[in-house]
């Protein structure tokens, strides 16, 4: 028994005079550290992709910074219409869409009579200001906004599998229609390959 001890302890010190005489170990741990950490994060990173996920869905328009989510949304919904099978959906924007912001409007009306020369004649001036409108104190007022317009649709392409079914496309040009509430006619549909 006690020569089995000194077998394993002579195969550890083995080992560790093995890793010593590697050179560049410290690169080698530095390696498997790094994937260690790229690992953990991807397990980390996909679970919260579950979640967000999950998190239940919310209004299709939005700006263009949402436009990826937004195509996957109408791809979710478009692919549970009957007979459309898988389904692609790209989104073009025109422009980046505007903030409008509140502005306190003032009118000043300022009428003047004149009675020289026997004529009663009036001038009215009516001057408007309008100035915005901030919140917050010194440094940190920022202006108050009234809507956020996102950007224009200016054309949806749409690629699903069930596309050659007549009925099927009309359904998915009805559908794209009412969620990004635009005209039909910037809707191209086609066949999946």
């Amino acid at each position: 028994m006690n020569d089995d001890k000194n077998e394993r302890g002579k195969g550890i010190k083995g080992f560790f005079s093995k890793l010593k005489s590697v050179k560049n170990i410290e690169l080698i741990v530095c390696i498997i550290l790094i994937a260690i950490i790229l690992l953990l994060y991807g397990i980390v990173r996909e679970a919260k992709k579950k979640e967000d996920g999950s998190a239940g869905e919310t209004s299709l328009t939005g700006t263009l910074s949402e436009g990826e989510d937004e195509c996957g949304k109408l791809e979710k919904i478009l692919s549970e219409i009957k007979g459309a099978g898988k389904v692609r959906v790209y989104i073009g924007y025109e422009g980046t869409g505007e903030v409008v912001y509140v502005y306190d409007r003032t009118v000043n009306t300022t009428v003047r009579e004149d009675d020289s020369g026997g004529a009663n004649l009036k001038t009215t001036v009516t001057e408007e200001k309008t100035t915005p409108v901030f919140t917050g104190e010194g440094s940190s007022k920022t202006p108050l906004v009234e809507k956020t317009n996102g950007p224009k649709i200016q054309g949806v392409v749409i690629v699903a599998e069930g596309a050659a079914d007549i009925k099927v496309r009309l359904e998915l040009m009805e559908a794209t229609a009412a969620a990004l509430n635009i005209d039909e006619k910037i809707i191209k549909i086609f066949i999946m390959k």
